[in-house]
């Protein structure tokens, strides 16, 4: 990028889509820009289309990773493109980098780049496509800034990604206190916005059972408000639990899930917050995405994903009945992995 005396004077934009999962996922990426240019500043332009999802700004707000964040709308069309195009072109633009996901449209991606140009960026950097090979995103988005010259340290990787701020670990610690929460504590994470990544609401009431009593864990749903619901039949299946489900900022859902010894998840948001914060997780995927395009970051994951023929479909919901690739994840597989992980915290397994 540009000379120490200039990027004091300029400004880096950083093009992030998506959630919370999205957002985790680019941390190295983020990481490595840091590392490259300690004294730029880092602007993030990232998506926020008012349906109620987390959003970069709810992840990064805090971290340090990012000095300025400017949100736009993509529903409101070419008015929006205009004022985002106006306020950048309003600031000193030295490089734009790219960190949308991996699979972009070519189209898209020439089409981002002239509209970095009209803002005012000489630079380009993450823009260059990988090609069709099936690569974890996290390390795509490294790779693409590798080949726009950009080192990727080892440190980029490094667990934790996240650090829970002391006033959401405060704010976790009394509302468990407030519910006589016990120890181990297990996170279950239940629900996805996708129908066709969830696992049958009472196989979770039935491993939560196991957990229960053949561990004595005390178990915590976590989620967003979406998940509120499931979360309270859960309770009442187990006879017990904590529902946080919808309670929590992105913040303090971090700071929970910090708290726990494992969290058993969809591939959902929360997974990709654990992992952030060094927490082990059991993964169910849906075979929706070919390879392990979006297995949690780091060691000490169990991810469990069954091979059907139909593989990398990519729908949102399934249109068979028996929807195999979840379906055939059973109950006893997910407490055999439950098993190997509890070790940890207890030594010994009763069973």
């Amino acid at each position: 990028m540009n000379s120490s005396s200039q990027q004091a004077r300029s400004t880096n934009v950083v093009y992030l889509i998506g959630g919370l999962g999205d957002t985790v996922i680019a941390i190295p990426a983020l990481r490595a820009l840091r590392e490259q240019s300690p004294e730029s500043e880092l602007l993030l332009l990232y998506n926020s289309d008012n349906d109620g999802r987390v959003t970069a700004r709810d992840v990064l707000e805090g971290t340090g990773l990012v000095d300025e964040f400017l949100s736009y709308d993509a529903q409101r069309g070419w008015a929006e493109s205009l004022r985002i195009l106006r306020a950048l072109r309003g600031r000193r633009i030295d490089t734009a980098v790219y960190l949308a996901p991996t699979l972009r449209r070519r189209r898209s991606i020439v089409r981002d780049r002239w509209f970095f140009r009209l803002a005012g960026a000489g630079r380009f950097a993450g823009f260059a496509p990988l090609g069709p090979g099936v690569v974890h995103e996290g390390e795509g988005r490294l790779e693409r800034l590798r080949r726009s010259g950009i080192p990727v340290s080892s440190q980029a990787c490094a667990i934790p990604l996240l650090r829970p701020a002391t006033e959401a670990l405060d704010r976790v610690a009394t509302w468990l206190e407030a519910r006589g929460g016990r120890v181990p504590l297990v996170a279950i994470a239940p629900g996805s916005q996708m129908p066709s990544k969830h696992w049958p609401i009472e196989r979770f009431a039935e491993l939560g059972k196991r957990l229960r009593e053949s561990l004595a864990t005390e178990l915590v749903i976590v989620g967003g408000p979406a998940e509120r619901q499931a979360g309270e039949f859960l309770r009442s299946a187990w006879g017990g639990g904590l529902n946080g489900a919808g309670a929590f900022s992105v913040a303090e859902t971090a700071a929970l899930l910090s708290r726990v010894e494992l969290l058993v998840t969809l591939d959902t948001g929360p997974m990709h917050l654990a992992a952030a914060v060094g927490i082990p997780c059991i993964a169910l995927f849906s075979a929706i995405e070919a390879g392990k395009k979006w297995d949690p970051l780091g060691d000490g994951h169990i991810v469990i994903r069954k091979p059907v023929n139909c593989a990398g479909c990519r729908v949102t919901v399934c249109p068979r009945e028996d929807h195999l690739c979840m379906t055939e994840i059973g109950v006893d597989e997910v407490w055999r992995a439950v098993q190997a992980k509890s070790v940890a915290w207890r030594g010994v397994c009763t069973v």
